[in-house]
């Protein structure tokens, strides 16, 4: 079976791969398949599949296409109700289109758009800011068949958590800098207390992306007007929506294009002003209710809600981060970004009892 690949793609999977997408990708068995691994996908393994040489045919199949692989943290039931929660946005035109689930729930088969992802200068452009605050209100309009509470992002935390403790690094600094973040609190106790303490606030629980950031927000190239898509749904649940919009503001201060070690910074300047928050969530309730005029009072209050959810994005990349330390395909410093993420989820917290 004809492939080119940098990290290899098991033959199984290839030709389930072709069974899916059917037309040329099946009918032309020795026809040679471009396999490009994507460094941008973090928690999964995301790889650009691409047949060479033979234009296809039909109008209803594709020549390129995103094979996405699910990574070990998540369950099979995280993964179906993943991949159901996929398919219901992507009929609705909120996701890329979807053209096949591999057996086994091992992966599935995306649209592959032209695209370069948003700067961080870029996304709090007015002609931007449209697409994006109408992108993340309609996601939080949805009805989805999952359950209606925050639990599922806790119970993800949870879970990673205990997989953290069972880390054993070969670096011995490093061990210990891990050991030391997880010794510094007892972290079940603590997600206990954030848990309650979001729930005493009783802030709205809508359906959200829960990783929206400048790299999951695609600016198609091929289009003459501005095209906005958003991807990578893994994390999509019923959660806070200050939580959700918080995401994207904090992200939005990140710079994860630097070349050296840790690969990343961060620039509290670079966080969007009071002005821009209060414009962005103006924009996002029109989006909501277009003929409806929302206070100064009701636009300030949300951006309160929205800084108050900052802890909670911080914890979750703190516990994502530590979960992610063993990935074969750590270019990036987890260990590192869990001690930025730390410092910032304790400046939260710190915040937050004082007030």
């Amino acid at each position: 079976m004809a492939t080119s690949v940098d990290i290899p793609v098991p033959d199984t999977t290839v030709l389930m791969c072709r069974r899916l997408l059917g037309g040329d990708w099946y009918s032309l068995p020795l026809a040679p398949i471009h396999i490009e691994s994507i460094t941008e996908g973090q928690t999964n393994k995301l790889y650009i599949l691409k047949l060479k040489h033979t234009p296809s045919t039909s109008a209803t199949t594709p020549d390129t296409v995103i094979l996405r692989l699910f990574s070990d943290i998540w369950s099979q039931e995280e993964i179906i109700t993943q991949n159901i929660v996929y398919a219901i946005l992507s009929e609705r035109g909120l996701a890329p289109k979807l053209y096949g689930v591999l057996s086994h729930s091992q992966g599935r088969l995306e649209h592959f758009y032209q695209c370069r992802t948003l700067t961080n200068l870029e996304l709090y452009q007015e002609n931007v800011l449209t697409h994006t605050t109408r992108i993340i209100a309609e996601m939080h309009l949805q009805d989805m068949p999952v359950p209606k509470d925050a639990s599922f992002v806790f119970k993800c935390m949870r879970r990673w958590l205990k997989k953290t403790e069972e880390v054993c690094l070969s670096d011995s600094k490093r061990q210990s800098m891990l050991n030391g973040m997880l010794s510094e609190k007892k972290w079940e106790e603590e997600l206990d207390w954030l848990e309650q303490h979001l729930k005493q606030l009783n802030y709205p629980i809508v359906f959200c992306h829960n990783d929206y950031s400048q790299a999951n927000l695609l600016l198609l190239t091929d289009r003459d007007e501005l095209t906005i898509k958003c991807i990578d749904f893994e994390f999509s649940s019923y959660y806070y929506r200050g939580a959700d919009i918080a995401q994207l503001f904090k992200e939005s201060a990140f710079d994860y294009s630097v070349k050296e070690p840790p690969y990343y910074s961060y620039s509290e300047a670079a966080y969007p002003s009071f002005h821009m928050r209060c414009k962005f969530v103006r924009m996002y309730l029109h989006a909501l209710q277009p003929n409806i005029t929302h206070s100064i009072a009701e636009i300030e209050s949300i951006v309160e809600e929205i800084e108050s959810c900052r802890i909670l994005t911080d914890m979750l990349a703190y516990i994502w981060a530590l979960s992610m330390i063993e990935s074969p395909r750590a270019t990036f410093c987890y260990l590192e970004f869990a001690q930025t993420r730390l410092s910032m989820y304790k400046s939260e917290k710190a915040k937050l009892l004082e007030s």
